[in-house]
C-alpha cells in the first residue's frame, strides 16, 4: 500500500459524543464530564459543537491543546464488533487482557501539525525548510497547511520534537515533560472508557465521522486538517483515522501474552515500533484491529504522532 507500515487492521475506539469542529474555532464547554478514571463521560447535547471540556485540558506554550486522562482499567486488544482474531498469523497474538493505567496524563487532543512541528523544530517535517504550511505574511493559515498533521517524520524526530519541546523555557517554567504514549495509553485514550467493541459506521455514516473502512468500497478519504471530523467522549480527535501515529513501544507481536497489567511499557528491545490508529487513504482492509509497525527510521506521508504531557517536573 505504500503507507510504511508492516501490517494493519483496526482498533477501537470511543464513540464519538461531540460535534466536529476545526481546530482553533471558538464555542462553548461540552458538556462532558470525566467521573472517574475509566472516563465515564454524560452524553454531550445535541447540537453541541464544542473540542472537549476546557475543565480537563490546557494549551501550552507553542499552542497545542493537551486533554487530561485519567487513570483507570480497560480490556486492551478488544475487537471491533463483529470481528474475530485471525486463530494463526502475528495477529492471533493480539489477545484480549486487562491493563491498568496507574497515572494520569496529558494528551495531545490533535495529532502534531505541521505548524507546531516548524515552531518546534525550525522547520517542517521531513526536513521542509520553506513556509509551505502557510506561514509567509500576509498568509491566514487556511491558506496553507499549519493544520494537516505532521507527517513524514520518523520515530526518531518524533522523539527528537518531544525533547526540545520539554526543554523550552516555558515548558520548563510549567514543570512539563513531553513524550510519546505507550501502547497502552494510546489505546486507553482511544478507547475513551469503552468497555464494548467498537461498532464501525457505514455509509453516509462513516463519511461524516470521518471512516473510511467499508466494505467493498474503491475509494479513502484525504488526510485532511486535524479536527476536521468529531472528537472521541474524550475529546480526543483522529485517533482512528487521518494518519497512523507513532508509539513509544519497541513492538513484540507476543508482548500482550506476556506483558504486566500496571502501565505496560513494550518490550525491551526490539526492530520495529509500534503504529497505532489508522490512515485514511486506504479502504477495504480484511482486519479490523489495527496495530502495526515499521523501523523508527522509515518516514511515511501516512505516519504521524501526537504527545503525551507529564506534570510534576
Amino acid at each position: 500500500q505504500g503507507s510504511g507500515v508492516r501490517s494493519q487492521g483496526s482498533e477501537g475506539e470511543g464513540e464519538a459524543r461531540e460535534g466536529g469542529r476545526r481546530k482553533g474555532e471558538g464555542g462553548g464547554a461540552a458538556e462532558n464530564e470525566m467521573v472517574d478514571g475509566i472516563g465515564v463521560a454524560r452524553e454531550v447535547k445535541e447540537g453541541m459543537r464544542s473540542r472537549g471540556d476546557v475543565r480537563h485540558s490546557i494549551t501550552n506554550s507553542v499552542g497545542m491543546r493537551l486533554v487530561r486522562v485519567g487513570a483507570g482499567e480497560f480490556v486492551m486488544g478488544l475487537p471491533d464488533a463483529g470481528e474475530k482474531v485471525p486463530e494463526t498469523g502475528a495477529l492471533a497474538e493480539v489477545c484480549e487482557h486487562r491493563v491498568r493505567i496507574t497515572r494520569g496524563f496529558l494528551l495531545g487532543a490533535f495529532e502534531v501539525t505541521r505548524g507546531e512541528y516548524r515552531r518546534v523544530m525550525g522547520e517542517g517535517p521531513g526536513g521542509d525548510t520553506d513556509a509551505g504550511d502557510g506561514a509567509e505574511e500576509g498568509k491566514s493559515k487556511e491558506d496553507g497547511a499549519s493544520e494537516m498533521p505532521a507527517a513524514n517524520v520518523s520515530w526518531v524526530e518524533a522523539v527528537e520534537f518531544c525533547r526540545r519541546l520539554s526543554g523550552l523555557a516555558e515548558e520548563k517554567g510549567a514543570g512539563r515533560q513531553y513524550r510519546l504514549p505507550t501502547e497502552a495509553e494510546w489505546e486507553y485514550a482511544c478507547r475513551a472508557g469503552s468497555m464494548k467493541p467498537f461498532v464501525v459506521p457505514e455509509g453516509e455514516e462513516a463519511d461524516a465521522m470521518g471512516f473510511n473502512m467499508r466494505y467493498g468500497s474503491a475509494r479513502g478519504l484525504p488526510v485532511t486538517k486535524v479536527g476536521s471530523y468529531p472528537a472521541n467522549a474524550f475529546g480526543l480527535y483522529d485517533m482512528r483515522g487521518n494518519v497512523f501515529e507513532w508509539c513509544g513501544d519497541w513492538c513484540g507481536w507476543d508482548y500482550y501474552r506476556r506483558s504486566p497489567r500496571d502501565d505496560p511499557q513494550g518490550p525491551s528491545s526490539g526492530v520495529w515500533k509500534v503504529v497505532r490508529g489508522a490512515d485514511w487513504r486506504f479502504t477495504s482492509m480484511g482486519c479490523h484491529y489495527n496495530r502495526a509497525d515499521t523501523e523508527p527510521w522509515r518516514k511515511s506521508p501516512f505516519i504521524g504522532f501526537r504527545v503525551v504531557g507529564e506534570e510534576g517536573w
